[in-house]
């Protein structure tokens, strides 16, 4: 069963207006309204058996991504040095859908 990957980009606008990749960023990933982090397991990758803890790093690139077993819904809250951290809602998306697999949290 193909796993349900979540892929974003975190970038930072500097007071005088320069986008850059956030150093020493994390981002934790919550049910959805609370702060209570998801029980899923967060895979590195779409296949093997390597997982990530929560919070998970932000890549060199700004990259935050992670598969679940199953699509879900989530918040996903970045924090990094110096800045307020944010906090979005997101899903993760199975290449192939055709069992109905979401679940709510």
């Amino acid at each position: 069963m193909p796993r349900a990957q979540f892929r974003d980009t975190v970038l930072l606008r500097t007071p005088n207006g320069t986008v850059i990749v956030p150093q020493s960023a994390s981002a934790a990933i919550y049910d959805v309204g609370t702060t209570n982090p998801i029980t899923d397991t967060l895979y590195a990758d779409h296949s093997s058996g390597i997982t990530l803890s929560n919070p998970i790093p932000i890549g060199a690139d700004g990259a935050i991504q992670f598969w679940t077993t199953l699509e879900r819904e989530m918040d996903v809250v970045v924090t990094t040095p110096g800045y307020a951290s944010v906090r979005a809602t997101g899903l993760t998306h199975a290449a192939l859908n055709t069992a109905a697999t979401w679940q709510a949290p």
